[in-house]
């Protein structure tokens, strides 16, 4: 789980992963000034579980000209509900489904990244 969070940090948020004098993993440093923290601990910041930190992916998202639609519908191929995120921006659309909102928010975020690269 941590690992998309990592992700998510750096990729999305466009935070510089920061470490120790030692070496050793310390956060993230944001460069940005304002309503986010300038350095935010690694541990500390978890978009796939926890909602207010996926509330600041949404925010950057939106900051980045992405409209977002969160709704609950079963999947294509199965017969359960699921969580679904659609970023849109113009004719570019990206869907993620998963168990959870936040997870479906990383998720999309993370396809919408990797289609801009």
């Amino acid at each position: 789980m941590s690992d998309i969070n990592k992700r998510i940090a750096v990729e999305v948020m466009g935070w510089k992963h920061d470490f120790t004098e030692e070496g050793k993993e310390w956060g993230y440093y944001n460069n940005k000034v304002g309503f986010y923290r300038k350095y935010i601990r690694h541990d500390h910041f978890n978009p796939s579980t926890d909602y207010n930190d996926a509330s600041m992916v949404v925010d950057k998202m939106r900051e980045d000209g992405w409209a977002m639609y969160l709704t609950v519908d079963p999947k294509p191929t199965e017969v359960f509900l699921a969580n679904v995120c659609e970023f849109e921006k113009g004719m570019d659309t990206q869907v993620e489904y998963a168990d959870t909102p936040q997870m479906a928010i990383c998720l999309a975020a993370l396809k919408v990244k990797e289609g801009e690269g």
